[in-house]
């Protein structure tokens, strides 16, 4: 059902959802994929690798959790019946970018420190707050008040959004696998290589978005 709704919305919204994903997605995929090639190269000199998987864990986290707004606000204004404009999406990351910015960092560093000796930690605290987004942006909560919420939805879901982030990750992971060995017989080439593939990227974060938003509307009493 929510996969099924997800897809449906999706397709009613291609057009958008590209426009978004050219206008928001991919440059902050450019921006992120920047950082984490200099961070990589310069530990690798220094032989220091596993540092340099900190900071890609990090701007990870923190770049999913900001290219989700207009998404999900998208998602919000379909789930109300209200029209669905571009110019709302990107007034939403007008209103709700710096908050989602400044908690994306806590909760990257929250995660990534948590998992510097176990993994499963680090793993429980991303799975109970990585809905803050949804929290700020369909709620309207800010800082205290949208991580408590996303940790109560964790809760409540934990097991639900835990196979929706391992699963997610495994199909995008298979498909990115296949169009790279695809675009490797045709050209070595690391920027072009990198670019097909973030391209794949922007276009799975909507649907991620989507499914999330189907689950959280769910728990929130926000479906009809």
């Amino acid at each position: 059902m929510v996969i099924r709704s997800s897809l449906q919305l999706y397709k009613q919204e291609f057009g958008r959802i590209l426009l978004l994903g050219l206008l928001v997605t991919l440059p902050v995929q450019l921006i992120a994929m920047f950082f984490t090639n200099y961070f990589y190269t310069y530990y690798g000199i220094l032989n220091l690798v596993y540092v340099a998987d900190w900071f890609f864990a990090f701007i990870i986290l923190l770049s999913i959790s900001f290219v989700q707004i207009p998404f999900i606000r998208l998602f919000q204004l379909h789930i109300s019946r209200e029209p669905v404009k571009v110019s709302k999406t990107i007034d939403s990351l007008m209103k709700s970018g710096f908050t989602v910015y400044v908690m994306g960092i806590l909760y990257a560093i929250c995660v990534v420190v948590s998992s510097l000796f176990f993994i499963i930690p680090g793993l429980i605290l991303m799975v109970l707050l990585y809905a803050f987004p949804y929290a700020v942006v369909m709620e309207g909560e800010k800082w205290g008040s949208a991580f408590k919420l996303a940790i109560q939805f964790g809760k409540d879901n934990f097991f639900r959004l835990l196979g929706i982030i391992l699963g997610f990750s495994l199909v995008e992971m298979t498909v990115e696998r296949i169009i790279e060995f695809g675009v490797l017989s045709l050209t070595h080439n690391f920027l072009i290589i990198s670019l097909v593939l973030l391209t794949v990227n922007m276009f799975f974060i909507p649907l991620f978005s989507f499914i999330n938003g189907f689950v959280y509307a769910k728990w929130a009493g926000q479906l009809d």
